[in-house]
């Protein structure tokens, strides 16, 4: 089963108990309240940065036949364009965050999924 597509999926705001899964990578993005939609993206590709060689074993797993870096730079650049206008907006302005410390907080949780065509 060779995969030829990867499309970073927006799976919502939730704890991270409450989230079912994927067969490719989980990247959970903390915010705040004063977390822009700019930073947001930038966490994204620190995240993506940091697990890389976790992304690559995974996507040698699913027999990924098209350049990994290219492929999610692909993503990352249509995020951003489909975001432009909105970029120093607040991602999560409805969502309320607890200050509390022994309370967990919702985080964004974003996957990196390995598609056949």
């Amino acid at each position: 089963m060779t995969t030829n597509r990867i499309e970073i999926v927006d799976n919502g705001v939730m704890l991270t108990d409450y989230f079912s899964g994927t067969n490719g990578v989980q990247i959970n993005i903390y915010f705040d309240n004063e977390t822009t939609i700019k930073d947001i993206i930038e966490s994204l590709e620190n995240e993506i940065n940091l697990m890389w060689d976790y992304i690559e074993g995974v996507a040698q797993y699913h027999e990924f036949t098209k350049n990994l870096e290219e492929s999610i730079d692909e993503c990352i650049n249509d995020i951003k364009e489909e975001n432009k206008e909105r970029m120093q907006e607040i991602a999560f302005p409805e969502i309320e965050l607890s200050e509390d410390e022994d309370c967990d907080n919702p985080v964004l949780i974003l996957t990196i999924e390995f598609l056949q065509d």
